[in-house]
């Protein structure tokens, strides 16, 4: 595991451009406190749909690495995920009675990575609830006085953890645990993930917008060179 020195990405030196294809690309440079090039191509592939594809090129080898990308929202006092509880699979309320932070891993294998010693450091340490295991990686925060809802989704290979404070706490967030795995030295890593905005939107056309956007990377994979 590497821990970086630093709080977050925010004190971390970047620079964005405008790409010819109208997407936006942010990169940030491997410096003392962070072994690795991290670039974002951030894009709009329909008027309620934000894509975001993150690449990673290690300095040196990264052991379980996670990018921990958050999603905050203003209003949207409900927050899901999608889990299996039992033999069910449905979006999950996530509730002040089950615990102030909440996450939802994706395997035993992600529990561990959760419970490594990443979420003690100072100054903000986590103590998370675990909850029921994902169904797929998607978080839900709904507005009820205006009916919209912003759903925040990654391929299942990509994401091994949906993790949000319960509905109501100040953050308004749900936060995607990306990569998940060991990275070597010099290879790029990439994964993918979206925001899709909605109105008046149920449980189960929520579930299918990630179903299409699920069969979209699929086939992006099947078409990248091998």
């Amino acid at each position: 595991m590497l821990l970086l020195q630093s709080t977050a990405a925010w004190d971390w030196a970047s620079e964005a451009k405008l790409l010819p294809d109208g997407r936006v690309q942010v990169r940030w440079q491997a410096d003392a406190d962070h072994p690795f090039d991290l670039t974002a191509v951030y894009g709009w592939s329909g008027a309620d749909t934000l894509d975001v594809v993150t690449t990673v090129t290690p300095q040196r080898d990264l052991p379980g690495f996670e990018q921990y990308l958050a999603s905050y929202h203003q209003g949207f006092a409900t927050s899901f995920v999608y889990a299996r509880e039992g033999a069910e699979a449905a979006l999950v309320e996530a509730r002040q009675s089950d615990g102030e932070w909440q996450i939802f891993p994706r395997d035993d294998q992600a529990v561990q990575l959760i419970r490594d010693g990443r979420w003690q450091r100072q100054p903000h340490p986590v103590e998370w609830t675990v909850r029921a295991p994902l169904a797929a990686p998607l978080g839900v925060r709904r507005d009820p006085a205006t009916g919209l809802a912003v759903l925040v989704m990654a391929p299942p290979e990509d994401c091994f953890a949906v993790s949000t404070p319960y509905g109501e706490e100040g953050h308004r967030s749900i936060y995607l645990s990306l990569f998940g795995r060991d990275l070597a030295a010099g290879q790029a890593a990439t994964v993918r993930s979206r925001l899709v905005v909605a109105r008046n939107i149920s449980d189960q056309e929520a579930i299918e917008v990630y179903r299409r956007a699920e069969r979209q990377w699929r086939a992006v994979a099947e078409r990248a060179p091998r």
